[in-house]
């Protein structure tokens, strides 16, 4: 099993473990690869704050105008 992974490889993990199960070899593979690779770890960390972003933007068609600028605040 090849351990050293690419940043492409590193970014593609990320984004697959948002929507499936990774394998073992893939979580260690990932983890050792954010382990080194600081621009990886930003991109897992930009990543968590994009669905966060997107899970709070599908609902904002039912908020009221102040609970719209709140939401807006804790974002930005």
């Amino acid at each position: 099993m090849k351990l050293k992974i690419t940043c492409r490889g590193g970014s593609f993990l990320v984004t697959k473990s948002k929507e499936y199960r990774l394998t073992y070899g893939e979580k260690i593979r990932m983890t050792l690869h954010l382990l080194i690779c600081k621009c990886c770890c930003l991109f897992k960390h930009q990543n968590k704050i994009l669905d966060k972003a997107l899970s709070v933007n599908i609902y904002l068609d039912q908020l009221t105008d102040s609970e719209k600028e709140k939401v807006k605040q804790l974002i930005g």
